[in-house]
C-alpha cells in the first residue's frame, strides 16, 4: 500500500491553478556511456515533437519548452546511479527528481497534475521489509524497499552465552529497526532452529510482522539475502492483496460503507470519502473530467453532475484518481494475481471510505 507519506514532499495530485507539470520516466544506466540527455532524446523526441505542435495556445507553448529546456540542463549534468530516472518539472518552477534502482518504462506527460501512478504503483509492488538473520555467533539485520537492501548493525554473541539472552538482545535491535524502518513485513532468516526460538521468545508485535523464515547461511551476500527474501516477501504481498481485496467484497456484501466498481470509486473520490483505493493490475478506464469544477465522471460522454456540462475526456481515469487519493491524504493498492482476478469480476476497482 502507498500512501501520501511515502512521496509526501512531492505534493502531487494538487492542481495549482494555471501551472502543468512534465512528468518523465527515463531508463538509465551507470554500466554504459550513454547520458541521461542522450537516452532522453533517443526516447522521446518524437513525443516531444508531437506534443509542440499539438499546443493550441503559445502561452502554453512557451511553458513546456522551458520545463524541457529545464529538464535537459539536468540531464546533461546528471550521474545514473540507478535504473530510473523520475523528473516532474512545474512550470512554477520546481523540479523534483528521483532514481530508483526499480525499472520502469519510458514515459513522458505534459498536464496539469503530476503522473505520479508508475511511481506510486513501484513503492506499493517494491514495499519496506525488513530481514533478520540469526547464526550460532551474530545475527544479521537488514531492511529492503525498491529492489536496494541495507544492512544495519549486527549482534553478536558474546562468549559462553546462551540461547535465550542473545536471542534476546537480537529481539530487540529488530524492534529497534522495526520502529526506525517502518517496513510492512519482517522475514527471519538463518539457523532454522534459532529462528524458531527466536519467534517464540518474541513479543505479539513483533510476532504478528514476521511473514516468513528462511534457511539461509549467516554469510550469505546482500544480493543472495535480497533474492531469497524478495520471494518470500512477494508472496506474502500476493497474500494481503487477496485479503484486503476479499475484505472489500465481503464488507460490500454486508451493505457497509465501501466503493466498488468504478462509478462507486468516483463519487467517493469526489465527495473526498474515499481513503484507499484498490484496483487491479492492468485496469483501464477511460473517462472525463469536468472543466469548470474538475469533478472526475466515469463516463467520457457524461455531463458533469454538479456542473451540468460536458466533461473533458481523460485517457485512463485511474491515473488521475490514483494522484487525487494520495494528494488527499488516502492510499492505493495495486492487487495482482488471485487478487486481481477476483476485483475484476467485481469491475476492476474498489475503495475503502473515511465514513
Amino acid at each position: 500500500m502507498t500512501s501520501k507519506l511515502d512521496i509526501d514532499d512531492l505534493q502531487i495530485g494538487q492542481k495549482i491553478e494555471d501551472a502543468h507539470v512534465l512528468s518523465i520516466y527515463l531508463q538509465i544506466s551507470a554500466a554504459d556511456s550513454t547520458t541521461p540527455l542522450r537516452s532522453f532524446d533517443a526516447a522521446f523526441k518524437g513525443t516531444v515533437e508531437s506534443l509542440e505542435h499539438g499546443f493550441e495556445e503559445d502561452v502554453e507553448l512557451r511553458e513546456f519548452k522551458s520545463c524541457l529546456s529545464r529538464v535537459r540542463k539536468f540531464l546533461a549534468k546528471c550521474e545514473p546511479r540507478a535504473k530510473t530516472l523520475i523528473l516532474f518539472c512545474r512550470t512554477t518552477g520546481s523540479l523534483w527528481v528521483r532514481q530508483i534502482d526499480v525499472a520502469l518504462s519510458n514515459d513522458l506527460r505534459w498536464d496539469d497534475i503530476a503522473f505520479v501512478r508508475p511511481l506510486a504503483e513501484a513503492l506499493d509492488e517494491y514495499e519496506r521489509f525488513a530481514v533478520l538473520l540469526t547464526g550460532a555467533a551474530k545475527s544479521r539485520l537488514f531492511s529492503a524497499a525498491m529492489g536496494v537492501i541495507h544492512e544495519h548493525s549486527a549482534v553478536r554473541r558474546k562468549a559462553g552465552e546462551e540461547d535465550a539472552p542473545y536471542l534476546r538482545r537480537a529481539i530487540e535491535a529488530g524492534e529497534a529497526l522495526m520502529r526506525a524502518e517502518n517496513p510492512a513485513r519482517l522475514i527471519l532468516a538463518g539457523v532454522p532452529a534459532l529462528s524458531s526460538k527466536l519467534l517464540q521468545l518474541a513479543g505479539p508485535a513483533l510476532q504478528s510482522k514476521v511473514k516468513g523464515v528462511l534457511n539461509l547461511p549467516v554469510e550469505s551476500t546482500l544480493q543472495q539475502i535480497l533474492d531469497a527474501a524478495g520471494a518470500v516477501e512477494s508472496n506474502a504481498a500476493r497474500n494481503a492483496d487477496l485479503k484486503d481485496v476479499n475484505e472489500l467484497l465481503d464488507l460490500a456484501a454486508e451493505g457497509k460503507e465501501v466503493a466498488v466498481g468504478i462509478d462507486a470509486a468516483v463519487q467517493a473520490l469526489n465527495d473526498g470519502r474515499l481513503w484507499q483505493l484498490v484496483y487491479a493490475e492492468g485496469f483501464v478506464k477511460r473517462g472525463g473530467r469536468c472543466p469548470v469544477c474538475d469533478g472526475l465522471s466515469a463516463d467520457e460522454l457524461q455531463l458533469c453532475k454538479a456542473c451540468n456540462v460536458a466533461v473533458r475526456p481523460v485517457e485512463d481515469l485511474v491515473d488521475v484518481m490514483v494522484a487525487r487519493a494520495l494528494a488527499a491524504g488516502g492510499s492505493i493498492e495495486e492487487v495482482h494475481g488471485p487478487a486481481a482476478r477476483r476485483l475484476n469480476k467485481a469491475g476492476g476497482v474498489g475503495a475503502f471510505l473515511r465514513y
